[in-house]
């Protein structure tokens, strides 16, 4: 704070700690040691908000910095403020700014990195009871991955939300959720598709009606838009996300169970948060013979208080007629 009131050039600091890629050519004294990876890339997305004269800490930094400064809550989620060292005698009391959830966020967040790796689909499950924070958890994570280009869609099951499959698959497509004029479709088809027999044959299996439309037309449709999704994803990565999947319709389980078996190369990720029970007992095999499927249970920690009402503004039901937000970042929201 002091450093901040010296005359002369201002500055600003991000601290990130944890493991990162060195690159350096032993048989070479005078190469340079190169520093790379998604360390350096959070702690450079993050050092672009900090205020001048100010060192805002992120990560492992926060937790391994606790006994040594004071630290203030900032309006990023998961990054703290330094105000000053710590006295003698001065216990650490650091909150923990995801809920007591760090350890899952990291591994959530790493397995979007391997999907992109990868280029492979991957489910990710989160199962906890009712009042366990899962919702706080989405909330956090999708804030986490904000600044990366990738496509976030995030729907909730329920009657109350009443997202249907085909309010999930526009949604993904960056389309408005009770649009039905085809000409936007048809753009996104020709957009990602070309011109040529893939792109029409997408158009005619996307007719009106579909995919509400039974037998086989309606079997094609569905096809259809689960290889249009494909082709978005390819085309930048798709991270859906489904809150309270233990009661969506029968149909947004069946995509989801779809979209992460497809076997092509695409960066897909579905995170589906539901109560164990009773998506277990709807789905007794949820998630398995999957190549890559992760199942985590979040419990809820000592001191813990219930997870608080969900804002009817996060989300709740499709916003009918509404836009979604622009890519990178697609952010539905009711």
């Amino acid at each position: 704070a002091r450093l901040s009131q010296v005359p002369g050039p201002t500055w600003h600091a991000a601290v990130s700690a944890g493991e990162a890629l060195v690159r350096h050519n032993p048989y070479d004294a005078s190469a340079p040691v190169r520093v790379v990876g998604r360390l350096v890339d959070e702690a450079r997305s993050l050092l672009t908000g900090v205020p001048a004269g100010e060192i805002q800490l992120t990560g492992e930094a926060v937790r391994d910095t606790a006994d040594l400064v004071r630290q203030l809550p900032t309006e990023r989620t998961g990054v703290r403020a330094v105000a000053g060292l710590r006295t003698a005698g001065q216990a650490a009391a650091l909150p923990d700014p995801s809920g007591g959830f760090e350890a899952e966020l990291g591994l959530v967040t790493g397995l979007l990195a391997r999907s992109r790796r990868l280029d492979a689909p991957h489910l990710v499950n989160l199962l906890g009871g009712q009042g366990v924070g899962k919702t706080r958890f989405l909330t956090d994570f999708v804030r986490r991955i904000q600044d990366e280009a990738v496509r976030v869609v995030r729907v909730r099951g329920g009657d109350v939300a009443g997202w249907t499959v085909c309010d999930v698959l526009r949604a993904c497509c960056g389309l408005p959720v009770s649009d039905t004029a085809d000409s936007r479709l048809t753009g996104v088809v020709r957009r990602v598709a070309g011109r040529g027999e893939t792109a029409e044959r997408l158009l005619r299996r996307l007719g009106p009606g579909r995919p509400h439309r039974s037998g086989d037309q309606g079997a094609e449709a569905f096809d259809a838009w689960c290889e249009l999704l494909v082709l978005l994803a390819r085309e930048q990565p798709l991270v859906l996300c489904v809150d309270d999947a233990h009661a969506a319709e029968d149909a947004v389980l069946d995509l989801v169970e779809r979209l992460a078996s497809v076997p092509h190369e695409v960066p897909l990720l579905i995170v589906a948060l539901a109560r164990p029970a009773d998506l277990l007992e709807r789905r007794p095999r949820w998630g398995t013979g999957l190549r890559h499927s992760v199942t985590l249970t979040l419990e809820r920690l000592p001191g813990a208080t219930a997870e608080p009402a969900l804002d009817a503004g996060w989300l709740g039901a499709p916003a009918h007629g509404g836009q979604p937000t622009a890519a990178p970042r697609t952010d539905i929201r009711g």
